[in-house]
């Protein structure tokens, strides 16, 4: 293994970095499309049944089905790879977002009001930063799923870490393929660590605890 990784680190770390690429842009375009839905849901709750329902059907398409099923609009490569986690994660961002500012208190958001602050002020001064926990969670778990998810792009030309792994499978290289489980675990923990902590700092400032410091 760590002859492989001397002969081909330079490689390891160029599929290491499509992999953050790819997971980075596919959570960035869910986050911002699922925030607009969610703001939506929480406005009009009629709409929590249908968006909810849309969003289980299309996670419950297995991934290289729903590769299938946009190679034709969005032909081989990276585009696919995105689009297809950019729908996968609105069954987590949409739900976690919505429940974030559902779960505030009724009474926090009225004394708000009370004290005569604009809806835009509530907002921006208390729903928001209530909420941010919740958001956080649902992008930590958002964050991790995807790069799960994104070993398959290698299915279909977009890189990644995934090569390494199916490669290995398809060679018999078993070097190969143990590094690109290593690669892919090490990047999902490190990713879980980093958002935990976000999370936490998050909580405590929305509880009014510590010193605002990570």
């Amino acid at each position: 293994m760590i002859r492989y990784l001397v002969r081909h680190w330079d490689d390891m770390l160029y599929m290491t970095w499509q992999h953050v690429q790819i997971t980075l842009l596919a959570v960035l375009f869910a986050f911002i499309i699922a925030y607009a839905v969610a703001m939506l849901m929480y406005k009009y709750r009629f709409l929590t049944m249908p968006v909810n329902g849309i969003c289980n059907a299309i996670f419950a398409i297995p991934t290289l089905a729903m590769f299938s099923i946009l190679i034709p609009v969005t032909g081989l490569g990276a585009d696919t790879a995105i689009v297809t986690l950019v729908l996968y994660n609105q069954f987590i961002l949409t739900k976690s977002i919505y429940t974030a500012f559902t779960g505030i208190a009724p009474s926090v958001i009225e004394s708000a009001e009370g004290m005569g602050m604009k809806e835009s002020q509530i907002y921006r001064e208390v729903k928001l930063p209530l909420a941010l926990p919740g958001i956080m969670s649902g992008i930590k778990m958002s964050v991790v799923s995807t790069i799960t998810m994104a070993t398959l792009a290698a299915t279909i030309g977009a890189g990644g870490l995934g090569v390494l792994l199916f490669q290995g499978i398809a060679t018999r290289n078993w070097n190969q393929l143990l590094w690109g489980v290593i690669l892919s675990t090490l990047l999902a923990l490190l990713a879980s660590t980093l958002l935990q902590k976000v999370e936490d700092y998050t909580l405590k400032k929305s509880r009014g605890e510590g010193s605002g410091k990570i």
